[in-house]
């Protein structure tokens, strides 16, 4: 059967952007990731991904490294979250609310195994 996992609102700071002045003040990112499960149908923690350590996950990803392009960011959880077992479908959307343009910005990325 196929399950859905969202976890949405996922607070952590880094220092990602092309701006020197990005790179060196963190900012705020917000992540949404919503995980496609393959798995059968038990009542059994070990059937399914525990998501209540990927948010630290997560988190730890955006603080320790640095990448130009939210896009890259976005990217690398999504190659996070594909390792666990049984996703096999993941879609992460990771927005910059400090950004100062005018505009909301968020970058979206789907990948699948």
């Amino acid at each position: 059967m196929k399950y859905d996992i969202e976890l949405k609102g996922i607070h952590a700071k880094g220092c990602h952007g092309v701006y020197e002045s990005e790179k060196r003040n963190p900012q705020t990112f917000i992540i949404d990731v919503q995980l496609r499960l393959e798995r059968n149908p038990q009542d059994d923690l070990s059937s399914t991904v525990d998501y209540s350590a990927l948010p630290a996950q997560i988190s730890e990803l955006v603080e320790r490294n640095s990448f130009d392009l939210i896009e890259t960011l976005a990217d690398k959880i999504a190659e996070q979250c594909l390792a666990l077992e049984p996703v096999r479908r993941v879609r992460v959307q990771v927005f910059k609310p400090e950004v100062k343009i005018g505009a909301q910005v968020s970058v979206r990325v789907e990948r699948k195994k």
